[in-house]
């Protein structure tokens, strides 16, 4: 028989289970998306983590289990606002052949901070990577011809690349952050890692003056896209912008622009763009991915 006092001491079990449910530490914590990954090759890694709530966190990264128990860490995150949990290695350069531990805490949706996560393992394997500038570690393009990729790029997804120089990467996935230059018409000058591309390109006579198109990226046909303005954080509005494409089969003398000729004649017709330089974002950075 159930009386009221047991329902009563019933409710109170379920009370409190659910509240230890939302209480509980983050999960599933994965290094470069595995878990305590044994050959992590890139020196700035991504962390990432499940957690049944969470308005902030903060990750830790330590040389030993032990260090990290003790609060002796190589790199701190600090508190950090969010609700992406997600974040790069910011810390000092990792050793190669290393193993290093870490763990994060999350605060929950009222601000109250939780258990700490178990700590994980990940070990480095920096060996160097491929490229043709210092400063830029890879060149990545969606399109192009094998012949360029065998020249210039590092990244591609060209699989006949492969057969013109071994060492190219040949993907047929990847997440990229883009570089952002001033657009021709506002007159500013290139500064920073993109003189310093310009400089290369201009070198290795690519171009006389700028950065070729071939080197940037553009959806084949205009296409709605949503995107956080500046870091791809919960926090930050998203937007809804049209990405006007372009393909260069519709330039058929490779000026850069589709005269009115070429434009009555197009080979892709699901975009209208009239000039290259058009496609290429301007302003402020954007992250994000198409909503097609």
């Amino acid at each position: 028989m159930v009386t009221s006092a047991s329902c009563v001491w019933m409710a109170a079990i379920a009370v409190l289970g659910s509240s230890l449910v939302a209480a509980a530490a983050p999960t599933d914590l994965r290094c470069e998306w595995r878990v305590a990954p044994d050959s992590v090759t890139d020196p700035c890694p991504e962390f990432c983590w499940k957690a049944s709530t969470q308005s902030a966190f903060r990750v830790a990264v330590a040389e030993s289990a032990e260090a990290l128990g003790g609060g002796q860490f190589g790199w701190d995150s600090g508190k950090v606002e969010g609700r992406l949990p997600i974040v790069e290695y910011a810390g000092p350069p990792l050793d190669d052949g290393k193993t290093y531990w870490w763990q994060v805490t999350v605060w929950d949706s009222d601000g109250k901070e939780l258990p700490p996560s178990a700590a994980q393992r990940f070990t480095t394997r920096l060996g160097p990577a491929a490229h043709h500038l210092p400063t830029i570690r890879t060149f990545i393009n969606f399109a192009g011809t094998p012949d360029f990729a065998r020249d210039w790029l590092d990244l591609c997804f060209q699989r006949d690349a492969k057969q013109e120089r071994d060492d190219v990467l040949v993907v047929t996935y990847a997440l990229v952050c883009t570089m952002v230059l001033p657009h021709p018409s506002t007159g500013r000058a290139l500064e920073g890692k993109a003189k310093e591309l310009e400089g290369f390109c201009v070198r290795r006579g690519l171009t006389k003056v700028g950065i070729p198109e071939r080197m940037f990226c553009h959806f084949a046909e205009d296409t709605h896209v949503r995107l956080h303005v500046g870091a791809e954080r919960a926090s930050n509005p998203i937007e809804d912008r049209l990405c006007p494409g372009w393909d260069p089969r519709n330039d058929r003398n490779g000026d850069g622009r589709v005269d009115d000729a070429e434009f009555a004649n197009r080979v892709n017709t699901t975009t209208v763009l009239r000039a290259c330089l058009e496609s290429a974002s301007s302003g402020r950075r954007l992250g994000g991915r198409s909503s097609r």
